[in-house]
């Protein structure tokens, strides 16, 4: 796939081009793989075998599978992995907006050639409505981030030091990951586009 636009988008000048389409895969993709490793964590955690996971717990959604992480870690009083995974928690909740947001309401584009996603037309009250701006480097920062997120959730499973797998180096290389700052950052709600009566 090339960075140029895509016949529509030439026709109209568009933001959604195809370097845009391209970085919103590999995001939806990220994301995906985020989603699988989410469940894994789950089933990990709640001590259930793969078949029993899958029968109990395929239909859970990220985030109730962070709540009812949350509330395991709590009964248990198992602080440790509690704050270990709250930073990707809520950077992940953070991105989970921005998806839902993409993925049900779709971008849309202003009169500069700016992208923004807005759920106003769907919003019964103002006050409840979100408006955000997307770029293509906002989807990257996501998708950066994801990578990141999954491998915490990879390292809350034990995978961390398995010496089948894993040498010092590899091991090394993930822990420093791990320490990675978040590249993305929320951006502030810019103002919401009139609602059509």
């Amino acid at each position: 796939m090339t960075n140029e636009a895509t016949p529509e988008a030439r026709a109209t000048g568009s933001a959604i081009d195809d370097a845009y389409l391209l970085a919103l895969g590999r995001f939806v993709h990220a994301f995906s793989a985020v989603e699988s490793t989410m469940h894994s964590l789950l089933v990990y955690h709640a001590g259930l075998s793969m078949g029993a996971g899958a029968a109990l717990l395929s239909g859970v959604r990220v985030k109730a599978a962070m709540d009812s992480l949350n509330r395991l870690f709590e009964y248990w009083k198992n602080d440790v992995e509690r704050a270990t995974l709250l930073k990707p928690f809520k950077q992940l909740s953070e991105i989970l907006g921005v998806r839902d947001d993409l993925l049900h309401y779709g971008a849309q584009e202003d009169q500069f050639g700016e992208l923004f996603v807005t759920n106003v037309e769907r919003k019964h009250l103002p006050e409840r409505a979100t408006t955000r701006q997307i770029s293509i480097a906002d989807l990257e920062a996501m998708t950066s981030d994801l990578r990141i997120i999954r491998n915490h959730f990879i390292a809350s499973m034990g995978l961390r030091g398995r010496s089948d797998w894993a040498t010092p180096e590899f091991v090394a290389a993930f822990n420093r990951e791990l320490e990675l700052p978040w590249r993305y950052k929320t951006r502030p709600s810019i103002p919401l586009p009139k609602k059509r009566s």
